[in-house]
Formats: C-alpha cells, sequence, structure tokens
C-alpha cells in the first residue's frame, strides 16, 4: 500500500496483487497520484464481492473532501452517472457480483469519457464544484401572516454571495432565517450526536426589498420576510 492514501476508514489489504477493500462502510476510499494534476488515464480493474452498489472512481481530488467520481452501479445498482456536486449524464446501469471489470476515464480539463468493458459511457463537459454556484430558489406567501417565505438551496462548496430582489413585496425588514448545513457535506446524525446537522434559526433584518445575503455551501436556507399587512 505504500504511495496509497487511506481516507474514511475501511479494512485494506493487498490480496495477490489487489487491493481489496472488505469493510460495509460509506464512503471508504483510496487515493493515488497527484491533485495538480489536469489531463490524464486512469486505468483500472473492478470487482465487487458483495454490497447493495458497485464502485466509484475518483478523479479531480482538489483535496481529501472535493472530488468528482464516476459512479458505477449507484443508486442501488440501477444507475451509471457521473458526480460533481451533482449527478450528470445519468445512464441505466449494473454491476455483477465477483465479475471483474475493465474499467478507463480519461480527463482533459473539465472533459470526461468513461469506458467500461471497452464500451463508452459517458463523454460529457462536466461543471467542476468551484464552478456551480447557481442556487435554486422558490418563493411563497402565507396567505394568514403575510409573511414572503423564500427557500434557498445551495449546493456550491464554498458560501454564495446573493443579491434578492422581492418584486412589489411590502416589507417591514423584519424576519427570521433558518439554515440547514454543516461543515462537511458528508457529515450525519448519529445516537451520539442526533443534532450534528440540524436546522438553526436567528432573527434576521433587511434593507428594503432587494438586499444581499451569502448562504453557506451545501445549505438549505427558508427566509421568512415580515410584510406590513
Amino acid at each position: 500500500m505504500k504511495g496509497w492514501k487511506l481516507l474514511g476508514g475501511g479494512d485494506w489489504s493487498v490480496q495477490n496483487g489487489v487491493i481489496r477493500q472488505s469493510a460495509e462502510q460509506r464512503f471508504v476510499r483510496v487515493l493515488v497520484g497527484d491533485n495538480t494534476w489536469t489531463d490524464y488515464t486512469i486505468t483500472l480493474k473492478a470487482r465487487e464481492l458483495y454490497g447493495t452498489e458497485g464502485f466509484q472512481i475518483l478523479f479531480r481530488v482538489d483535496h481529501d473532501d472535493l472530488r468528482g467520481w464516476w459512479n458505477l452501479g449507484g443508486w442501488n445498482n440501477t444507475q451509471h452517472a457521473i458526480e460533481v456536486e451533482r449527478a450528470m449524464d445519468a445512464k441505466p446501469g449494473h454491476i455483477k457480483t465477483n465479475c471483474w471489470y475493465d474499467i478507463k476515464m480519461t480527463v482533459a480539463g473539465k472533459h470526461v469519457k468513461c469506458w467500461l468493458n471497452g464500451q463508452l459511457i459517458h463523454d460529457i463537459d462536466y461543471v467542476s464544484s468551484k464552478g456551480y454556484h447557481t442556487p435554486c430558489a422558490t418563493s411563497a406567501r402565507d396567505n394568514r401572516t403575510g409573511d414572503i417565505i423564500v427557500k434557498v438551496v445551495s449546493t456550491a462548496a464554498e458560501p454564495v454571495d446573493t443579491e434578492l430582489n422581492l418584486i412589489q413585496a411590502d416589507l417591514t425588514g423584519g424576519g427570521t432565517a433558518t439554515v440547514l448545513t454543516s461543515d462537511n457535506p458528508e457529515d450525519e446524525n448519529s445516537m451520539a450526536k442526533p443534532t450534528k446537522v440540524s436546522p438553526k434559526s436567528e432573527a434576521i433584518h433587511v434593507a428594503g426589498n432587494r438586499f444581499k445575503r451569502t448562504f453557506p455551501g451545501n445549505s438549505l436556507t427558508v427566509l421568512r420576510l415580515e410584510t406590513k399587512k
């Protein structure tokens, strides 16, 4: 295992010249190479011994927790897709147990091509985590209180500065912001830490109908803005 970087725990070993991971844990991975590489080809053989899904081939690893991957046999072993912050170019696919697969990927700039057993599966330009910063938003009015409710989802890795323009809304300037996020997108709640990832609310003040707000990376924000009902 010299030269390989092991992340996420797991039970790694080398048997007959093959690296094997036998623990049934989430997002266990091994890295090799240099994260400054830009254009390269990855070739390998892979086999699933057991489990509900196939394998993930990582690429464009800027650091340990920022990367893209080719997900083979994902979504309960029903699809193959490129994932860089979101799933792209999903195709129906299944990985068989105890079957060796020949895998090849070429990465050139923001373009990636993927072959499985010699068959071209993906040939796309992907959106990097540094470039995918457009939040998704929706809004509604609470007819009982008159409040304007704005929900914003940001899938960017870093905080995003955004300007909101609520045309014709007669705002008082007061309101609340409820934010669901975490320092690491892989964080989960557990019995020991049941509220590690949980919504947090705070009072806010906005100046007029047009105002700026920074939305955290990997977050859901719900703004409830008071009106002069």
